[in-house]
């Protein structure tokens, strides 16, 4: 279990090389000739496929253990990427966006299962909240109502990726912006997660969830405004996503049994991806229509007030649980 705490920090950063991150979005548009709309199903494809091989990666990794479903999903990645890249034809490139998507799956959950497994076996699962935060189904209301925030919470990152692209083109910037403003996603990402273990200690949790998750929604008007100097504040649902992520993964674990856990943290990624099907895809054919940032500010609008009304309910079945 301490070899697990040297290893774990390298796959953690390096289990995603996500290089094509700023540029995804418009090399599909620009150089395979996508609408924005055609990315959004894509993107929804992508999420149902995860999606329908999440429960039963959970299941893999509870019944076969951790490591074997890790090995698989990092192959998978590497192929995904490899044929991604260096797709020629339509059917490499469904065949790369498969293998990403089935990586994903089998990678979700059993990652965070291994290391709360880890902490918690060196009697230190006090530490699970900063070490997860530092690497970035359900039994009662309270479970089912912290699903429900966090998969609201990850709608305003998912939305963000899929726009920030062809909204940085759209201000008339240099090519050379994208890569910035993907470099700003990713370090936004990385300060929330530093963040996570020292602010949820300070704040709490509820505190923590009723200030990140709606101001989460609200960045997304940062993207309407018609503004490139606000485009900073447009990468902050990476911020908020990753500083809640690793809270809700913990409270989770806390209240599950070790036979279950991978399965029911699998789970956490369920409820926002079948939300994120459903809205990537009624959110194409308006995105192609109303434009982008009148999407963007619609979004924006409907996520707070979901949000708000979903953080209630928690607070309230998260008393009547304790």
């Amino acid at each position: 279990m301490r070899r697990n705490l040297r290893i774990l920090p390298w796959w953690w950063v390096l289990r995603w090389p996500a290089f094509g991150e700023a540029l995804w979005v418009i090399y599909l548009v620009e150089e395979r000739g996508f609408s924005l709309g055609d990315v959004f199903v894509l993107h929804a494809i992508f999420v149902a496929v995860a999606l329908t091989a999440e429960v039963p990666s959970g299941v893999f990794a509870d019944r076969f253990g951790r490591r074997p479903s890790l090995v698989l999903a990092t192959a998978l990645i590497a192929f995904g990427f490899l044929s991604f890249g260096l797709a020629d034809r339509t059917l490499v490139l469904a065949a790369a966006w498969l293998s990403l998507a089935l990586a994903d799956a089998f990678m979700s959950g059993a990652d965070t299962a291994l290391l709360y497994e880890t902490v918690e076996s060196l009697d230190r699962r006090d530490d699970f909240t900063s070490k997860l935060g530092r690497y970035g189904a359900v039994q009662n209301a309270a479970l089912a109502a912290t699903i429900l925030v966090f998969a609201l919470l990850t709608l305003t990152p998912e939305l963000m990726g899929l726009t920030i692209q062809p909204l940085v083109r759209s201000y008339n910037l240099p090519l050379w912006a994208l890569g910035v403003s993907g470099a700003g996603v990713m370090l936004s990402s990385s300060v929330g997660a530093w963040l996570s273990g020292p602010l949820g200690t300070r704040w709490g949790v509820g505190r923590l969830m009723w200030t990140v998750a709606p101001l989460a929604a609200l960045m997304l008007l940062a993207g309407a405004s018609g503004s490139a100097i606000l485009l900073p504040l447009f990468v902050l649902p990476t911020f908020c996503w990753s500083l809640l992520n690793p809270h809700v993964a913990d409270y989770l674990s806390r209240r599950t049994r070790a036979s279950e856990r991978a399965t029911i943290l699998s789970l956490m990624n369920f409820a926002p991806g079948v939300l994120s099907i459903g809205v990537t895809a009624s959110l194409a054919p308006l995105i192609d229509s109303a434009g982008l940032r009148t999407t963007l500010g619609t979004s924006a609008i409907v996520l707070v007030a979901l949000i708000v009304a979903a953080l209630a309910f928690w607070t309230r079945a998260d008393r009547r649980a304790a």
